[in-house]
């Protein structure tokens, strides 16, 4: 075997692999065998920080725990075989063997895997990875002990180790050499030409050699307050449309001209844009992460190459392609020369203090300094006597675990009088300057994931202040003496508070209060009066009057729980039972039985002609009785405020479906209307977002062709309305989704309680072995009482910490998924949510809405 020898370790590998890649503290071997069974095999050693496990999506409490999971989390629906502590050389390793058995975008996906985490001391491992296709399930071939086992690791001292460990979060960081070197060999990669200032003194736009003609009136450079960087927008025009579509340079949709535009962050050097961006899919990499923006050009088409600014002139230099294509390339130069001398550079964000230097004093307003290795503000700071926004922040792949040595704000920081916003991330600071109550313009304060331990009285008294985020630091007080007039937002999070005074939750303008993550023992009575409070459900039950008294304020009736669940039903009952026995649960039958919800599931049939009144129907338009106006909603538009109309989503007739379940009214029909899927998360009444009306009979109902909208009567439609489908019913199993179960766990209550420690790996793989067959056997397009998947807080919870009441006690009265020309989001879910009393009261009036997507 092969022999090979690093600054940390040496190795034997088989005849038949690569070195793919070889960096200070990384390897990558790969097998060269052309038979298809091994394209799946490699080998990979790495050297981590213990601390890269305590990443916040890792589970566990013990390091091997956390490898583990981190591992399996790295590998698609890898599952764990068999885990065991033993020693390697004397060191103290975690051994782990995994396999994925599934299907990948169709086809079959079989791998094996072995693991081992070689602890090298407190502080750093070696991580040793291998994985194979395998034939019989779980078995390794002799080549992979063969090479863990000849794995010799070098004794190295802590800073070795530290350089290797700060080598290897460098080598993470692909260059753009690299990036391009990486594309296909089949696809040739033409060479860049390096940006030169013409030597004719002439604008130019070419692709393919071919030029395109400036429009020079939306030709601009400029640097909008509204942005504060620097814009670039480049428009021209051709006579060759057809060419240019033919060839697939150019869309469908342009008649003449395309644009390019890019916005430029660090560019500053004595009032003149300097500096050179490489461009890889029309965006650049790390520190700025900026995006070109193209109008005209073919979709599919990317930019690879640099963007340079230099004495005036802008220069493109590189190609468009598809990414990841053999498609062919068109070449592309620019060259424009603007006069920079009108640029405002009062309006721009410098993103340093070097680039500040060659800056006048007076038109420095916006400052972002990141990583700064200074502990005290440096003085020339305060000489920008126009500062209006001060940034000062950590940024890093390890954010989580480090802090700048940034500490001491200094107590004449009131000279910087017209400061309207400070924001501190990620530092050691402990305290605050009294003097920092002097700066009566402040009106946004942020100082997260730093050290603060107390606060000035005088912050407390600032008359501007509408935000104040002091989110993950060590403050144990919040003083009761408060003035604060301007305030609406608050977060504070992620400390060592206790308890609040009254007087913060009677500030006049507050409106939202962030809490979670405190060792809350109190909350004064008042907070009850703050409608938007983040805290977990658990302390919101625990320390606030969280009684939900009904959609009429007038309590709670009474329901029977029964009723929604499938155990309640001999025929779904049975089907469970088959899922449990097929998938050898029996052990924890009970517990997933009564977490099963009897749903009812809405299959989308053939298009709706309205032949028949009163049907079940999603999109289209309601067959509202004349009784019942057509239900509207005044938004925003750009001539003022303006009346629109609902968008339509579905009609249930209960009276067809009530042989289905008990909960539903037993007569009538449900109507479900939407203002907008954008204004579930951006209005300001977030009340009147959806809209279900019930009408107790049908006899009165009136044909919904009847009504006559266009896109100017909706807020955003590109269209009269939906698609109109009828829609078949049938009762079906609901099972949750275990994804995020550590957040929902409402749902292990009552005989689900005994499974809910049964870990996460367990409950991982419920999705498998219960939640996946329970969904084959109970397809669906839309649902009533269902659950959904989400990877947070489910759609029950969400409606609970809005609108108070335990989550088990609320229900999606109608999930209605992406299907037909309901496109939620990235292909998700909407939901319309309701408290089991105001269903048993058949009071529709107060319905949560929400969307989950991916």
């Amino acid at each position: 075997m092969p022999y090979l020898e690093t600054d940390y370790f040496s190795i034997n590998y088989p005849e038949y692999f690569n070195i793919a890649k070889q960096e200070k503290a990384a390897l990558t071997l790969n097998s060269n065998k052309a038979d298809s069974e091994d394209n799946n095999t490699q080998i990979q050693i790495n050297l981590y920080k213990i601390t890269e496990l305590d990443a916040s999506y890792i589970s566990g409490n013990t390091i091997k725990e956390k490898f583990i999971d981190e591992r399996l989390q790295s590998f698609y629906e890898a599952k764990a075989l068999e885990s065991i502590e033993q020693k390697h050389q004397g060191l103290t390793t975690y051994v782990l063997t995994a396999l994925t058995d599934t299907e990948f975008q169709n086809q079959p996906l079989k791998v094996s895997y072995f693991f081992a985490c070689i602890r090298l001391n407190d502080d750093y491992y070696i991580e040793f990875t291998a994985w194979q296709s395998f034939k019989e399930e779980g078995g390794l071939e002799p080549w992979v002990l063969a090479c863990f086992e000849s794995l010799t690791i070098t004794e190295l001292d802590k800073k070795k180790l530290q350089e290797l460990n700060a080598q290897h979060l460098s080598d993470l960081e692909i260059t753009y050499e690299e990036y391009i070197a990486d594309f296909d060999d089949s696809d040739p990669i033409p060479e860049i030409q390096a940006f030169t200032i013409p030597s004719n003194e002439q604008n130019s736009f070419k692709i393919d050699g071919e030029a395109f003609e400036f429009d020079t009136e939306n030709c601009q450079l400029s640097i909008p307050e509204f942005s504060k960087e620097l814009v670039l927008t480049l428009r021209v025009k051709t006579d060759n449309v057809l060419k240019w579509q033919e060839k697939k340079l150019l869309d469908d949709y342009r008649i003449d001209k395309i644009s390019l535009q890019f916005s430029a962050r660090g560019i500053h050097q004595s009032a003149i844009p300097t500096g050179q961006f490489k461009i890889q899919e029309d965006k650049t990499n790390a520190p700025y992460f900026l995006h070109l923006r193209k109008e005209g050009f073919e979709y599919s088409l990317d930019f690879f190459g640099t963007i340079t600014f230099k004495e005036g002139w802008v220069g493109f230099n590189g190609y468009l392609k598809p990414p990841y294509s053999a498609e062919p390339i068109f070449d592309i130069e620019v060259y424009y020369k603007f006069d920079v001398s009108t640029l405002d550079w009062s309006n721009y964000q410098y993103q340093s203090l070097e680039e500040t230097q060659s800056a006048k004093p007076q038109e420095v307003r916006f400052l972002t300094i990141t990583n700064p290795s200074f502990s005290t503000l440096p003085p020339e700071v305060l000489t920008f006597t126009n500062l209006e926004h001060l940034t000062i922040r950590h940024h890093s792949n390890q954010w989580e675990k480090e802090r700048v040595p940034f500490k001491n704000l200094p107590d004449n920081i009131d000279d910087l009088q017209k400061l309207t916003g400070l924001y501190i991330n990620g530092t050691e600071l402990e305290s605050l300057p009294e003097s920092l109550g002097q700066l009566k313009s402040l009106e946004h304060l942020s100082i997260n994931r730093s050290q603060l331990k107390t606060t000035p009285n005088s912050l407390w008294q600032l008359p501007n202040l509408h935000y104040l985020f002091l989110s993950d630091n060590q403050l144990t007080h919040v003083p009761s003496h408060i003035n604060l007039p301007s305030l609406q937002n608050i977060d504070l999070s992620k400390n060592a508070l206790k308890t609040l005074d009254k007087a913060l939750a009677q500030q006049p303008k507050l409106k939202s209060l962030k809490l979670k993550h405190n060792p809350w023992q109190s909350l004064a009575p008042e907070f009850n009066q703050i409608k938007d409070i983040d805290l977990s459900i658990d302390d919101k039950l625990r320390l606030l009057d969280f009684t939900y008294l009904g959609a009429d304020g007038k309590g709670l009736a009474t329901w029977d729980d029964a009723t929604y669940c499938a155990q309640s039903d001999s025929t779904l009952v049975t089907q469970i039972n088959e899922v449990i026995a097929e998938n050898n649960l029996n052990d924890h039958a009970q517990a997933l039985r009564s977490m099963v919800k009897k749903a009812i599931g809405f299959t989308q049939t053939i298009d709706e002609d309205y032949a028949k009144i009163g049907n079940h129907r999603f999109g289209g338009m309601p067959d509202l009785p004349n009784s019942i106006a057509y239900p509207t909603f005044t938004g925003w538009h750009h001539e003022g405020d303006k009346e629109f109309i609902y968008e339509f989503i579905a009609q249930i007739n209960c009276e067809e479906i009530a042989h289905l379940q008990d909960y539903l009214p037993r007569t009538g029909i449900l109507f479900f209307f939407l203002q907008t899927v954008h204004n579930i998360y951006d209005s300001s009444d977030q009340e009147h977002v959806a809209k279900v009306i019930y009408h107790p009979t049908i006899t009165d109902l009136q044909a919904g062709n009847r009504f006559d909208f266009d896109e100017k009567d909706y807020y955003e439609m590109f269209d009269k309305g939906y698609r109109s489908f009828k829609a078949k019913a049938d009762k079906l199993n609901s099972s949750p989704s275990f994804y995020a179960s550590n957040i929902n766990t409402y749902y292990f209550v009552g005989d689900a309680v005994v499974i809910k420690g049964k870990g996460r790996q367990f409950l991982k793989d419920l999705y498998d072995s219960f939640e996946e067959p329970i969904i084959q056997k109970n397809p669906f397009d839309h649902a009533i009482n269902a659950y959904g998947f989400t990877q947070n807080e489910a759609p029950e919870l969400q409606a609970a910490l809005a609108y108070k009441g335990n989550p088990e006690d609320w229900l999606n009265l109608l999930v209605v998924k992406s299907v037909g020309d309901f496109q939620w989001g990235d292909a998700g879910d909407l939901f319309f949510v309701i408290h089991k009393s105001d269903l048993a009261k058949q009071d529709f009036s107060n319905i949560f809405v929400t969307l989950e997507s991916s």
